[in-house]
This record gives structure tokens, C-alpha cells and sequence, in this order.
């Protein structure tokens, strides 16, 4: 293996959750552990935009409503990534989920708290199983 290689496999993570909310993020770790994809988690969207940086995820977990930077602003800036990862947009709102669902031709999706876990784990399955380009 060469070294660019090991470099871009250290990068790659199944998932990255971008979560404030302390529980939601423990239930949602709680849940990647079970499953054992290996996962980073921020806490907020500047955050998120510079792990992003250095990760390769596969799916990102994105709360909508973050300090800072929210989470609409950081999944348009994904979509302009080559070979974005599958965005879930997840929020406790419904003001932000019908924001979210209201942006035009997007590439995520979108759904309310509390979390549905059997819905994020077929999504990540999904997105996993799914062969590379």
C-alpha cells in the first residue's frame, strides 16, 4: 500500500454526526457502536466544514439548527464536493424541516427528532452498500 494510499484510507470514516444536542448524540453513537461503522462526531457547523476537510465520510448526520453555521448553510456546502457523501438532515423542528425540504434539487434528506434509528441505519446501509463510481 503505498503512503497515499494509507493517507486517504485514514481519512475515510463511515459517518460523521454534526449534533449539539448532548443526548441525541449518544443515542446516535450508542447506535454506531452496535452497528460498527466507524463514525466522527462535531458539535457544531464550523466545526463540521472543517472535519470535512480532512474526512471522507460516507454519510453525514447533520442537525439542521447548530451554533454558528447551521445546518442547511453546511449541506449546501457539501453538495459543491466532489462525490459528496449522503446528507440526512435531522431536526426537532418543524419550521426547519420544511426550510430544509423546501431547497431546491438538494441531495439529502431530511427527517424529524426524535430519530427514527431503524431510518438512519437503512440510510447508512444504503449509502455503504452503494459501489463507488
Amino acid at each position: 500500500m503505498s503512503l497515499d494510499d494509507l493517507k486517504k484510507r485514514l481519512r475515510q470514516v463511515d459517518v460523521m454526526i454534526v449534533e449539539d444536542d448532548q443526548a441525541q448524540c449518544e443515542e446516535l453513537r450508542d447506535f454506531l457502536d452496535w452497528s460498527r461503522v466507524t463514525y466522527h462526531v462535531v458539535n457544531d457547523g464550523l466545526s463540521a466544514l472543517e472535519a470535512l476537510d480532512q474526512l471522507e465520510p460516507k454519510v453525514l448526520i447533520l442537525d439542521i439548527r447548530l451554533p454558528g453555521v447551521d445546518g442547511i448553510h453546511v449541506a449546501k456546502e457539501v453538495a459543491k464536493r466532489p462525490n459528496p457523501p449522503v446528507t440526512i438532515l435531522v431536526s426537532g423542528h418543524m419550521d426547519s424541516v420544511i426550510e430544509a425540504n423546501e431547497t431546491p434539487a438538494q441531495r439529502f434528506r431530511v427527517i424529524e427528532k426524535p430519530v427514527d434509528l431503524r431510518l438512519i441505519g437503512r440510510f447508512i446501509r444504503d449509502a455503504l452498500e452503494k459501489k463507488p463510481a
